[in-house]
């Protein structure tokens, strides 16, 4: 008799014992090993229907959204390679299903748990990205107290404000942001902040301002403006 394989024991033991969360992650965990993200997710649909378990529901709603910037991914890598018009058509209908899902999984995860900031965070770039700053604001301001999250949503803070127009509140927000970000893999947003804090000082003519964060923004990546600049 051939042994079963992992998958298939476990599959046998959903089948036998339905109503144990612990199965269903396992099983998706293998699944999703395997690349075989959509029996992940309809598995774990059966099993957040019959366990009730937050955190198969989570694991679902993540695996889902995995696939759904997959897609996005491929579909920009087809334009890429062969930027036709069918390639353009795919990847906007796979951002916007991305787009939509996404608010509607964070939307979702705010209201079963108001005090979750890492959703407030998650859905403020939803709404950001989707030109929705005001309501997107609030949801970056309920996330703020978060240390571990400071310096990513006071970035964020700050353009919103930038684009609001209240540029003293946006700068004193890049600030924030660049002083919060204390950890080697928050570098990025560092950079990030300064770069936007130079740009504002230059707007309204606070030249020393400029140079200084400019000067601190050499003395971490001497080419960060030069790269930025070519991405443009």
């Amino acid at each position: 008799m051939v042994p079963l394989t992992p998958t298939q024991t476990l599959e046998a033991a959903v089948r036998d014992a339905p109503a144990i969360p612990e199965l269903y992650l396992q099983l998706a965990e293998l699944y999703t090993q395997a690349g075989r993200e959509y029996d992940a997710e309809r598995m774990l649909t059966k099993g957040q229907t019959v366990t009730d378990d937050p955190r198969v529901r989570t694991l679902r709603e993540d695996i889902t959204m995995r696939r759904l910037e997959g897609n996005v991914i491929r579909a920009q890598q087809s334009v890429e390679s062969r930027d036709t018009a069918e390639a353009r058509a795919t990847l906007v209908d796979a951002r916007a299903e991305r787009d939509r899902v996404e608010m509607d999984i964070f939307v979702s995860r705010t209201r079963r748990d108001p005090k979750d900031r890492q959703a407030r965070y998650e859905l403020g770039r939803r709404l950001k990205r989707s030109g929705r700053l005001r309501e997107a604001f609030v949801q970056f301001e309920a996330a703020l107290a978060d240390a571990r999250l400071k310096p990513a949503v006071a970035l964020e803070m700050g353009e919103c404000l930038r684009d609001f127009g209240d540029l003293a509140e946006s700068l004193r927000h890049f600030r924030l942001a660049a002083d919060a970000a204390t950890e080697p893999e928050q570098s990025e947003i560092k950079k990030q902040a300064l770069w936007q804090a130079v740009g504002i000082c230059t707007r309204v003519k606070l030249d020393k301002l400029a140079q200084r964060y400019m000067n601190a923004l050499d003395d971490l990546d001497p080419h960060y403006g030069d790269l930025v600049a070519g991405a443009h």
